[in-house]
């Protein structure tokens, strides 16, 4: 941008002209906006092929302008044709910012301003916006979102979605709102995958041994001549590569992968426990629960009580004496003890100290033989609760 130095003369002359035309009426307009249009005529002027005067590059500047217009909105417009956003906020956030900046971008006095501050969407490798300016800027995220998007069109749908799921269930976040590149997370564990020596079209989840191997194979860059020959065709995934590559490398051991990669998880079946019986049902056994001594009182729940829900409403609105939840926990069935361990866990209630029951089950369990301790071990580990209507 060296028009002022060629001719500063005639770039003020045209500046304060150009001003002029912004100002309607007795309109002021403050020294930083003055600022900022002459910022954008620097702009456009850097656009424009040689021409003889200040005004005629401008108006040549501005063609070039709106031609690379065209081309970032036909970029932008064969995006939305065959993006999946999974839901992701940030992105689908981002194409509407990006829309926008369509219809209200102005070439004659904030040609280089761009929405490069309205971006959540972050692409793997951004564009820089200390480097690309205005429509130059809007056109170079274009240009790496579609690539990004590209890779993104040959990986199954199904298998998105289970990285996604895993990847929530993992972190305990809603992806929706947590992911901010989507493309990233699916390149690394599909490059893994093809490292391995597995098949990325059934899945994208890596096995223990498929760490190991990838991490072997990483430490001595050996690499599947196929996936050589895909990144020599793509700069921008070699670039993606390379990161991975980096990331690996900088691991201490096979172990710290787990911090990088999604692996294949055994699925929890979903277990449903007995239902809560009706309230009155329930109110009329607690009436004739409180008629009866202590020893009575244990037998009738021992008795009735199938539900673990019904059991935990009733632990925490009857407060007995000492030792007498030991006894009633002895009393019931171990699949009753394994339901209530399982809902006093979910709700994470075996780590409070606020009930007796609470301290008296603890003792209870840990009195248990260690075959016993290891099924309910196992239940937690490999069962997860179905859903209860509350109602």
């Amino acid at each position: 941008m060296n028009e002022i130095v060629r001719n500063p003369q005639e770039f003020n002359y045209f500046l304060i002209q150009h001003v002029q035309k912004r100002l309607s009426g007795t309109s002021v307009i403050s020294v930083d906006e003055i600022e900022a249009i002459r910022q954008s005529i620097l702009f456009v002027l850097d656009h424009a092929v040689e021409k003889e005067s200040v005004s005629d590059r401008f108006e040549n500047g501005k063609q070039v302008i709106k031609r690379k217009l065209q081309q970032a909105e036909q970029c932008y417009n064969e995006i939305l044709t065959t993006y999946q956003s999974y839901g992701i906020e940030s992105f689908e956030g981002t194409l509407r910012e990006i829309g926008t900046f369509f219809t209200t971008y102005d070439s004659d006095y904030q040609a280089n301003v761009s929405c490069a501050g309205w971006i959540d969407y972050q692409l793997a490798h951004g564009a820089d916006d200390l480097i690309y300016q205005g429509i130059d800027f809007i056109s170079e995220y274009l240009r790496r979102m579609a690539l990004e998007v590209r890779f993104l069109q040959n990986v199954p749908e199904q298998l998105v979605f289970e990285i996604l799921s895993v990847y929530s269930d993992h972190l305990g976040f809603d992806y929706r709102k947590d992911i901010n590149n989507l493309y990233q997370i699916i390149f690394d564990q599909w490059i893994s995958k093809w490292v391995s020596g597995g098949d990325p079209r059934s899945s994208l989840l890596l096995t223990l041994n498929e760490m190991s191997y990838v991490y072997d194979r990483f430490l001595r860059e050996e690499f599947p001549a196929t996936l050589l020959g895909f990144l020599d065709k793509n700069t921008y995934y070699q670039q993606t590569f390379r990161q991975l590559q980096q990331r690996v490398l900088a691991l201490k051991s096979v172990a710290d992968l787990s911090n990088l990669f999604l692996t294949e998880m055994e699925q929890r079946k979903e277990l449903r426990l007995t239902p809560p019986m009706a309230a009155t049902d329930y109110a009329l056994l607690m009436q004739s629960y409180d008629q009866l001594d202590t020893e009575k009182r244990m037998g009738l729940i021992a008795e009735k009580m199938d539900s673990p829900y019904d059991l935990l409403d009733y632990l925490e609105q009857h407060l007995e004496p000492n030792g007498f939840y030991l006894q009633l926990f002895a009393l019931l069935s171990v699949e009753t003890i394994t339901g209530l361990f399982l809902l006093l866990s979910s709700y994470g209630s075996l780590e409070e100290d606020t009930q007796l029951y609470l301290s008296d089950f603890r003792s209870f369990i840990a009195s248990m033989s260690r075959e016993n301790q290891k099924k309910l071990d196992e239940a937690l580990q490999h069962y997860h609760l179905g859903y209860r209507d509350f109602s």
